[in-house]
């Protein structure tokens, strides 16, 4: 059995990044696993102190700490990585370095930042160096999922926001 992990970190409002739990790839000869698993301490911290924390999509924490999804991507990757059927996708797997298309890999080289949420992956444990525009950057901001840009949209793109 192969294991990979990362590790989930958010993002608050005052740019901390904070460990959340682990995302870890199960690989067996006929079956894939991956998990997503909180942190209890951590998420009871973040939740009692930041009203805005937010849960992984799919993965809520109130009901427990551990999600395990067999032979499927849980959305959390799903929704930071490319569609295998996207038109561009070569071009992307140009840009990220890839010869293949590995959405862990590819996960891992755009740290999994998307718009919907602040969370991150990372390699690192306690990842506390870790800085992105749109997680980072105070002039940008996301709220309960209302984005508030103070950016014009050509700095956005530049910035490699969308892709």
């Amino acid at each position: 059995m192969q294991l990979r992990t990362l590790y989930l970190h958010w993002v608050d409002l005052n740019a901390n990044n904070h460990l959340v739990g682990e995302l870890r790839e199960f690989i067996e000869p006929n079956k894939v696993i991956y998990e997503i698993e909180y942190y209890k301490d951590c998420v009871d911290y973040l939740s009692s102190t930041f009203p805005y924390f937010d849960r992984i999509s799919g993965c809520p924490y109130e009901k427990r700490l551990l999600f395990r999804f067999i032979n499927r991507y849980p959305w959390f990757i799903l929704e930071r990585t490319p569609n295998d059927k996207r038109p561009d996708l070569q071009a992307l797997l140009n840009e990220a370095n890839l010869d293949y298309y590995d959405r862990w890999e590819y996960l891992i080289w755009n740290h999994g930042v998307c718009n919907i949420d602040r969370y991150f992956v990372s390699t690192i444990k306690q990842d506390k160096d870790f800085k992105h525009p749109w997680l980072h950057d105070l002039s940008i901001r996301q709220y309960n999922g209302c984005l508030s840009v103070n950016e014009s949209p050509s700095k956005l793109k530049d910035m490699h926001l969308f892709k």
